[in-house]
């Protein structure tokens, strides 16, 4: 009885600020301690170099003016999370207030914020351990209907984010422009210990275009591969958004595939989330 207090305390308190974390988030904008500000690039680097990590981004310089103090800031944007860039690009930077300094790129208000992904991901663990500890001694079936609603929350919330840039996307690259590029480096992401043959790696080619307009855009592809089809140098043809050049695609019909690949596959999720909780609902009507 004694553990089963501790254990209601300690998840109450956990789930307690990684709800405060995210309703901080939702009603201030990232958070009362975080500023939002229009910043622009003013200069791009070279591009990153060859097997970089994914999240290096493209090294540039940008400008903005900090809302809290007034003062015009200067700042490397190098492994900040910019995914895209030119001269004059308008961006949105995000920091903890009087630490402009240690800004982030954000990409618009679609873009999960990683508080508030850490504390959506910190109360489905929480409630998931409750419900495995509570139901324990009721019946299996419960665990199952639990475990199943919870399944598909949270993969409706990852599914409707998903959406939502799919068609934003969808609807930029229908007014989209060819181009002929270049690729100039390829990033590396792995997943798992660096010495293991088991090990994932993903590689994302970085692309440069110049836009009908004259713009010279040095950008990330938006999706990778684990099998690698891009080395530098090599030139290729593709398509932007006219009005966005950020939004890219060097493939339509292989972006197409991808996006119907990764939509399957979080349907497929919320699938499973769905079959475990009428399988819990049968066993409960037999018990």
């Amino acid at each position: 009885m004694r553990f089963d207090g501790l254990l209601v305390a300690m998840c109450a308190g956990a789930v307690g600020i990684a709800l405060w974390r995210g309703g901080r988030y939702l009603a201030d904008g990232g958070g009362r301690r975080r500023i939002r500000a229009r910043a622009r690039v003013v200069r791009v680097w070279d591009p990153p170099k060859e097997g970089a990590r994914r999240s290096s981004g493209i090294p540039a310089e940008i400008t903005f003016v900090a809302p809290d103090s007034g003062r015009e800031m200067v700042l490397s944007a190098e492994d900040r999370g910019l995914d895209a860039a030119w001269p004059g690009r308008a961006i949105e930077v995000r920091y903890p207030a009087g630490r402009p300094e240690r800004f982030r790129v954000t990409s618009g208000p679609r873009r999960l914020d990683r508080d508030l992904g850490a504390s959506a991901t910190a109360t489905s663990l929480l409630l998931l351990v409750l419900v495995g500890h509570f139901t324990d001694n009721d019946g299996f079936h419960k665990e199952l209907i639990g475990f199943g609603v919870l399944w598909m929350a949270v993969s409706a919330v990852v599914l409707a984010f998903r959406l939502a840039e799919i068609v934003r996307r969808r609807v930029l690259l229908a007014s989209r422009a060819p181009a002929t590029g270049r690729i100039v480096a390829v990033l590396t992401s792995r997943y798992g210990p660096e010495e293991s043959p088991k090990s994932a790696v993903l590689f994302t080619p970085v692309v440069t275009f110049t836009t009908h307009e004259g713009h010279q855009v040095t950008a990330v592809c938006p999706v990778g591969s684990s099998s690698r089809y891009y080395w530098a140098g090599r030139e290729v043809s593709l398509h932007y958004a006219r009005t966005d050049p950020s939004v890219f695609a060097l493939d339509l019909l292989g972006d197409r595939l991808l996006v119907a690949g990764g939509l399957l596959l979080l349907v497929f999720f919320f699938a499973f989330g769905a079959a475990l909780t009428v399988a819990g609902l049968l066993l409960t009507g037999g018990a």
